[in-house]
């Protein structure tokens, strides 16, 4: 269902366009179209590109390449992305949305109103960044050499995104996304982050947690490919995500209501015991045998266990949860026989791939027949120990009947006859 409404959303998208010469791209400004994204990849002039902008054409990105533009201005609210550009800014310009590819764009005191700015493979020139300070709301800085974010008072910046070599953060009061792919990350900030609520960090060979401590409102924690062990969260975070993190130790979240483990090699779900209002567990591409964990997690609706190593007889347990639905898909490539999917019909909310399945009849799990036998042989057992119980009890008092007889016979004498009785 989830594969099937992500094609249906791209089936709803505008297609993208690229144009290759001038005479496709005039023919389309004559003819508005909506788009995507549009890309120019071949040189234009700077009266082609304002008759462009100026068009009545509806596009989410415009991507331009290898165009060389002096004394250009341009004035748009449209997301533009310029690669191996070299651009030449005669006044004041408006860009809204702005992406920069190696692209050299001068000056730069020119570039003005940025609410989103996107700097790959090239150096910043910190200027755009102080020149925008009170706009700017989203930065993503990507292979920026050199780079040294400094005290900025970038005050209203919402969304950081850094792919580099280290980073350091200083105070930024508004923030409330990081996604950091980084060797390095420090601290440098003199307040928490109190509006943070996703953090992404990625390839970091950090060992704890304990930077978490930063951000006191964190609901989403990602961990990708880092070296953590203890995850030791005091925040109340409600999605967790872990992919190629192996982790030992697990703090109690309560909170948690959305966990992904991905190609961790996880061998059990037995930590889940920490998460016990967990509601959503992604725990495909690992190493799983054994589930039994999840019973830990009354109120899950929704597993995902394929690419695994799982036996058939493991799925039984999910026949005590309330799933929402169930389906192949969702725990397909494990160690499982031909009786799975009869099997998994016992299940109220299995979804059968196809309707000559649906037809077929159900199959028990084995381990569910023998544990029916097993209870079955308990209570015959229980039975016969309560009759054996009865028994000892009843002849308990019997022998004490016989021994109080015994004392009575004791007493009684016959002296006429000088006879003890009881010999």
């Amino acid at each position: 269902q989830m594969c099937d409404n992500f094609h249906f959303k791209r089936m709803m998208w505008p297609p993208s366009r690229n144009f290759q010469n001038l005479e496709q791209l005039r023919a389309q400004i004559e003819k508005p179209g909506y788009y995507r994204n549009v890309t120019i990849e071949f040189p234009i002039s700077n009266d082609v590109l304002k008759e462009f902008l100026n068009s009545k054409m509806t596009y989410h990105k415009l991507v331009c390449k290898n165009q060389v533009w002096e004394d250009v201005q341009i004035e748009t609210d449209k997301f533009m992305e310029f690669c191996d550009c070299n651009i030449s800014l005669k006044a004041r310009c408006k860009f809204g949305k702005l992406s920069l590819i190696k692209t050299a764009i001068q000056p730069v005191e020119h570039i003005s109103d940025l609410s989103h700015i996107w700097i790959q493979d090239q150096e910043l020139d910190q200027q755009v960044l102080i020149q925008n300070a009170q706009s700017l709301k989203e930065l993503t800085l990507t292979n920026v050499p050199n780079i040294s974010l400094l005290p900025l008072q970038l005050v209203n910046l919402v969304q950081l995104s850094f792919n580099g070599e280290l980073l350091e953060l200083f105070d930024l009061p508004n923030l409330e996304c990081l996604r950091v792919t980084t060797k390095h990350i420090q601290f440098k900030n003199t307040k928490p982050f109190e509006r943070l609520t996703t953090f992404y960090l990625s390839e970091c060979p950090v060992v704890d947690t304990s930077f978490v401590s930063q951000f006191p409102n964190l609901k989403s924690l990602s961990l990708v490919r880092t070296g953590v062990r203890n995850l030791n969260i005091q925040c109340p975070i409600t999605s967790l995500y872990l992919q190629e993190t192996q982790i030992k130790a697990h703090s109690s979240l309560p909170s948690l209501v959305t966990l992904e483990y991905i190609n961790s090699n996880l061998l059990n779900l037995d930590f889940l015991k920490n998460y016990p209002n967990l509601v959503n567990l992604y725990a495909q591409q690992n190493q799983l045998y054994n589930i039994r964990g999840v019973l830990n997690c009354k109120k899950l609706r929704e597993i995902h266990l394929y690419n695994n190593r799982l036996p058939t007889e493991q799925f039984r347990f999910l026949k005590q949860l309330q799933l929402k639905t169930i389906a192949h898909w969702m725990v397909q490539n494990n160690n499982t026989d031909a009786t799975l999917e009869r099997k998994l019909k016992s299940i109220q909310s299995y979804r059968a791939k196809d309707i000559a399945l649906q037809q077929e009849d159900i199959l028990d799990f084995e381990m569910d027949l023998m544990e029916a036998k097993e209870q079955q042989l308990f209570g015959r057992n229980q039975l016969l120990k309560q009759r054996i119980e009865h028994c000892q009890d009843k002849m308990l008092r019997q022998r004490q009947i016989i021994s109080k007889c015994h004392r009575k016979l004791k007493e009684i004498k016959f002296d006429s006859l000088e006879l003890d009785f009881y010999e």
